[in-house]
């Protein structure tokens, strides 16, 4: 069929919904379902291997040749078709520009859905009734593949449920799980990253409610009724699923993962194939966790976050105005989608001494000709003269491990008529400024960020090759070297504690929490050798709160 073919003038709806399974046959498919907007008339369903182009754009090719099942409307090409999902959509766009047919994506067709709707319940019944419905797994289970088997069915009929009746992709439910639709959409047609997508939909069907008091599409489908018994089990398990952050501590690739809760310090083994395959030691997961027998199975609910990462991720969720009791998160889990948008920091917030996020300053001065720098910095009290045309400031240690000649705030050297001062902090920057703001012969120029060197290789980046394993000897002497300053850091200064000691700290009563979960969420050393467990359950034992 070339452009040249008659036209019908209209508009034409089309979506692909999910097959039922079928007997003796193990590659999915999907029904490619299409009404005249115009006339409200149906084509007849097209069967397809699923995400196959060849075998959608044969399908509309029939269907462009046969016409409506009824109505006057004769066979020819329509003016446009309006897909439910942008796959099809991208899949044939050159195609059908070809054939000078305009495409469009709507996913908030009424009439399409509605017909979605009853197409699903009246195939299952057809296919039932001709005993070619597979329905291998409805009765006994007979181990570990029969319930994840049911699992993976229950998940394709709930996004069925849900494209059909419940309009997932509208705004409202994309802007309170994400807190922007045109980004959540974006998210979601992500072919190269399905998480967001994943997450999104477990939150559409378990938690997201159209209005107060509103059944979920899960409360919906339960309570209804219709479903195969070992599905059903798992359904009621999935609506009281636990969503917890958890932390990778063991995995075996393939079977499971050990996910350490960070906050209580609970460890749960998750049965999930991909999940143990792609994660790593250390990595930090959102996920919701359900009891299948005596297994336990889990539902993504948020990005996967570095272990340095795990605390600004809670954080975020607080701040979203949600709550953890018990190590578990409560209530709708409302914007935790903005976690995929503003993801957690992957990569460590570096902290000076005093707890101040680093960023390299340089400060400068005027001098006033002929002034002898060296004779007025030395009547200042804490810096030193290092000797070779450069000075020093230095603050007592007050003990702090480490530093017993004195904590470094800043450097100083003479550039031309410049004293310069090298920070590294923004308010260090400033106790700088008003050190020698009183000082003769010296006025304050400014603040700047310190310019990095030409080519300057980052400062997290290995020179040269990666690093290859360490010699077991000194994999031994460094987590013994970590595990010391470890329990020693229970003894020095926290500024997050009101300078308090993380043993100090311990013995209030209005800090205690705030101890267990900084321990809690200390994270892992990394080395070539993979990461090295900080000892957070002895710190726990020692400040008595384990």
């Amino acid at each position: 069929m070339t452009k040249a073919a008659p036209r019908t003038g209209s508009t034409w709806g089309a979506v692909l919904m999910p097959a039922p399974p079928i007997k003796n046959d193990a590659l999915p498919k999907e029904i490619l379902l299409v009404l005249d907007h115009r006339s409200g008339s149906m084509y007849e369903p097209k069967m397809i291997a699923e995400g196959n182009p060849d075998e959608l754009a044969n399908a509309l090719l029939n269907l462009f040749e046969a016409g409506p099942l009824k109505g006057e409307e004769g066979a020819g090409l329509p003016r446009a078709i309006v897909f439910q999902s942008p796959r099809p959509a991208r899949q044939l766009r050159s195609a059908l520009d070809e054939l000078s047919i305009a495409v469009e994506v709507d996913s908030e067709q009424p009439g399409l859905m509605g017909m979605v709707a009853q197409m699903a319940e009246a195939l299952e019944a057809s296919l039932e009734a001709q005993g070619i419905l597979d329905t291998s797994e409805l009765d006994k289970p007979d181990g570990f593949g029969s319930w994840k088997e049911a699992d993976t069915r229950l998940t394709e009929h709930l996004i069925k449920v849900a494209m059909a009746k419940h309009g997932p992709l509208k705004s409202r439910p994309l802007v309170q799980y994400f807190g922007d639709a045109a980004r959540g959409r974006a998210f979601i047609e992500d072919e190269e990253d399905p998480t967001p997508g994943v997450a999104y939909f477990s939150w559409f069907v378990f938690r997201y409610r159209a209005r107060r008091g509103a059944l979920t599409v899960a409360e919906q489908v339960f309570t209804d009724g219709r479903l195969p018994a070992l599905q059903l089990l798992l359904l009621e398990a999935r609506i009281h699923a636990r969503c917890i952050v958890g932390r990778v501590v063991e995995m075996d690739p393939g079977a499971w993962i050990d996910l350490e809760n960070v906050l209580s310090g609970e460890v749960h083994r998750l049965h999930d194939l991909g999940l143990s395959r792609s994660a790593r030691e250390g990595l930090g997961l959102m996920v919701e966790i359900y009891p299948a027998d005596e297994w336990m199975f889990t539902m993504v609910a948020g990005p996967a976050m570095p272990s340095m990462a795990i605390d600004h991720a809670l954080r975020r969720i607080e701040a979203i105005g949600h709550e953890f009791e018990n190590g578990v998160l409560v209530g709708d889990r409302a914007h935790t989608g903005e976690l995929f948008i503003h993801p957690p920091m992957n990569a460590p917030m570096l902290q000076n001494t005093d707890g101040e996020p680093m960023e390299m300053l340089t400060v400068s001065f005027a001098l006033e000709p002929n002034e002898d720098i060296e004779s007025v910095l030395c009547t200042v009290d804490g810096i030193e003269d290092d000797g070779d045309g450069t000075w020093t400031w230095l603050a007592p240690s007050n003990g702090k491990a480490g530093f017993e000649n004195g904590v470094i705030l800043a450097h100083f050297e003479q550039v031309g008529d410049e004293l310069l001062a090298s920070v590294n902090s923004i308010p260090r920057s400033l106790k700088v400024k008003d050190l020698l703001s009183h000082v003769p012969g010296v006025k304050f120029l400014s603040i700047h960020p310190t310019p990095e060197p030409e080519n300057a290789p980052s400062p997290f980046a290995f020179p040269g090759a990666a690093p290859g394993a360490v010699p077991p000897e000194v994999q031994a002497q460094l987590e013994q070297l970590l595990h010391d300053r470890a329990m020693a850091s229970l003894d020095e200064s926290v500024p997050a504690l009101g300078g308090k000691t993380y043993r100090e700290a311990a013995r209030s009563p209005e800090l205690r929490a705030d101890v267990e979960r900084m321990i809690r969420t200390y994270p892992d050393a990394g080395t070539p050798n993979g990461p090295i467990r900080m000892p957070r359950q002895e710190m726990l034992r020692e400040l008595g709160l384990e």
